[in-house]
Order: structure tokens, then sequence, then C-alpha cells
């Protein structure tokens, strides 16, 4: 059923897309100035952090999924449970 929007419902919606693609805008700016101030040991550092996190994140969830528990994808919170619970 079509009708009709009121103006001021219509203005509000407006303003929070506007906003969000604003902000979408915005967060990639803000990283890549970030990234640029950071010398490049620094971001040799950060790069090798991220990648141990990741390589430990996969490498943890395959060893629980073959132990038969299911976790939810991304779900670091349980996998730094199940670090601890295993000692």
């Amino acid at each position: 059923m079509l009708t009709f929007v009121n103006s001021a419902d219509a203005m509000r919606r407006f303003g929070a897309i506007l906003g969000i693609v604003v902000a979408v805008m915005l967060v990639p700016s803000v990283f890549v100035s970030a990234w640029a101030g950071v010398s490049v040991w620094q971001q040799t550092a950060l790069v090798a952090i991220g990648s141990a996190f990741g390589i430990y994140g996969n490498r943890d969830r395959e060893s629980t999924a073959r132990a038969g528990t299911k976790l939810p994808i991304g779900s670091r919170i349980g996998l730094v449970a199940n670090a601890f619970a295993a000692d």
C-alpha cells in the first residue's frame, strides 16, 4: 500500500542516511592518515601482530572444530575462553 510520507519523518530519515554516508566516507580517511603518520618499523610491527592473531585464531578455530565444539564465526571471546579452559 502506498501512503504519503510525513515531511518531518522524511527529513529525519534523509538526515540519518546522510550521516551514515558521511561517517562511512570519513572513517577510511582517518585510518589512512593515522597509518601515514606511523613509521615503517611500527607499521611492520602492527602487521606482524595482526598476522599472528589471525594465524592463532584460525589454528584455534580449526582445533575446536575437530574437537566437535561449534563456535560462531569470528567469536574471539569464545576462542579466548576456550584457550583458558584448556589449562
